[in-house]
């Protein structure tokens, strides 16, 4: 199989030889040689991630991965809707998604409506990201038209400790701290990141802090990983305009529209080599994802012909509240024995996931002005409570060259 190469890559051995290139399927344990992978595997580095002076994950691949684009739907560029193949992984609620996003094992689409929040992805701890095209029931339902694996960073391969500090038009202001380093046996890996951007038009200002720490220790046979993400973002973007308003672009058409999500996500991984050819491998991770999202609205039931007023004005607001919380573990066995030329693998494994969601959607009036704060009270329209389980078995027979 042939593999993308872009300029300036070091992929090639002094020899003149390509390096191989391992795919790590969602459970670490399960590495495969690009070449036994009957996909068009993209895959980008830590390097790669860093040149292109990406502001988040999306932004990475919509610059470097072939098939993927973006649109800003929320317009705020840490909302995206990521276009893989026609398949959507997006932010926002309602989208037909089609695309499963894992980082180190782990489904991150959130448990209601499978959506994809980019910004609770920490750019700064990204090791690589790998993208397989097509349905592989090996990542899960609704993997219509791909998964994207996620890798964080370990400090027994990013060694060293930097910061960063950068501005620019708009107001923007970015500060980033990493620190990795091992010993022996143990390592570990910090990294922050503190971002801010007033928007390029009127009322579209960006808050992100990201906080990634990793604790891992490894010997001849095991290896364990603990690793605890913290994320806290308030975005804030604008509606489509009247084409009568293009001649002033940068202009709200009613504001605020914003969406507060905080997370904290703990994973606990580790593995165990069963003699020469068979590994054993699991994890538990726990995610508690919270989100505040506040969008302005013309009223479209306000009637001009009687007075403004309680029951009866032009503009008006629709609050959500979403809390989810994402217990689950897993559980694989791998193993490889050769015959001849030929490399064989068998990997077995069961996973549980559950889900459960406190949402609660309100509408508020808020007068007759284009800003519409408001300090009217709330009037609930829809609450809910919803848990879901998942349980899933798989086994996979395979022979490589």
């Amino acid at each position: 199989m042939a593999g993308r190469a872009w300029a300036g890559d070091t992929g090639a051995s002094p020899s003149g030889s390509l390096n191989e290139i391992v795919v790590t399927a969602p459970l670490p344990g399960a590495d495969l040689l690009l070449s036994e992978v009957p996909a068009n595997i993209q895959r980008l580095s830590v390097d790669q991630l860093d040149r292109g002076r990406s502001v988040n994950a999306a932004d990475a691949l919509n610059q470097r991965v072939g098939s993927i684009t973006i649109n800003d739907t929320q317009a705020n560029p840490f909302q995206p809707d990521v276009n893989f193949r026609g398949f959507a992984g997006s932010p926002i609620l309602g989208t037909p998604q089609g695309v499963s996003v894992f980082v180190d094992g782990v489904r991150v689409n959130e448990a209601f409506g499978d959506a994809v929040n980019w910004d609770l992805i920490p750019q700064l701890a990204i090791s690589s990201i790998e993208v397989t095209p097509g349905s592989n029931p090996l990542f899960g339902l609704n993997t219509l038209g791909g998964a994207i694996v996620v890798t964080t960073r370990r400090g027994f391969d990013s060694t060293g400790t930097g910061a960063n500090l950068e501005g620019g038009s708009f107001g923007r202001r970015l500060a980033q701290f990493e620190s990795g380093g091992h010993g022996k046996r143990w390592g570990y890996f910090l990294a922050g990141t503190s971002f801010n951007d007033d928007g390029w038009a009127e009322h579209n200002p960006s808050r992100v802090r990201q906080g990634f720490g990793a604790l891992g220790y490894r010997d001849g046979l095991n290896e364990a990983r603990l690793s605890m993400t913290y994320a806290n973002s308030r975005l804030e973007g604008n509606q489509t305009l009247p084409r009568s308003w293009l001649s002033s672009p940068l202009q709200a058409y009613t504001w605020p529209d914003t969406q507060s999500d905080e997370m904290v996500f703990v994973d606990l991984s580790a593995s165990h080599h069963l003699g020469t050819n068979w590994t054993l491998s699991g994890n538990f991770h726990y995610r508690k994802v919270s989100t505040s999202a506040r969008n302005s609205n013309v009223n479209g039931d306000f009637d001009p012909t009687l007075a403004i007023g309680p029951g009866n004005q032009p503009t008006g607001n629709v609050i959500e509240q979403i809390d989810q919380y994402r217990p689950g573990a897993a559980i694989q066995l791998v193993g490889r024995s050769y015959r001849g030329a030929h490399r064989n693998t068998f990997i077995a494994g069961v996973a549980y996931d559950r889900g459960t969601t406190n949402f609660g959607q309100y509408v508020q009036e808020a007068g007759d002005t284009r800003d519409t704060s408001s300090n009217a009270p709330l009037s609930l329209g829809t609450q809910l409570h919803a848990t879901n389980s998942l349980v899933q078995r798989g086994m996979s027979l395979g022979k490589g060259s």
